[in-house]
């Protein structure tokens, strides 16, 4: 039943698509607020989804789904812009020491 909602309205995908790419940026050009800020908000995009799409039944499968999939960008990105500072830590360690 959620699969024939999901091909039946294809736009979700999009709304997927569109906040992973939100994330990864908002969280790149906002390092400093925290991640689970952003995953709230997106859940809050996808909850209006599914009261504009009246689909109460699929709230919950569809709001995992994008928290999950929103989650991705945005832990590669916290988890890039990690091993940067640990990588300018251990160049400035090595330069000291020469």
């Amino acid at each position: 039943m959620l699969l024939l909602f999901l091909i039946n309205h294809w736009i979700f995908f999009i709304l997927v698509m569109i906040l992973m790419i939100l994330g990864g940026l908002l969280s790149f050009l906002l390092p400093r607020i925290p991640s689970f800020i952003f995953i709230v908000l997106f859940a809050l995009i996808s909850f209006g989804y599914t009261r504009l799409y009246d689909a109460a039944y699929f709230t919950i499968p569809i709001l995992l789904m994008t928290c999950i999939f929103t989650a991705i960008p945005i832990v590669l990105v916290k988890y890039t812009l990690y091993l940067q500072r640990v990588g300018e830590r251990l160049e400035a360690s090595t330069s000291k020491s020469v």
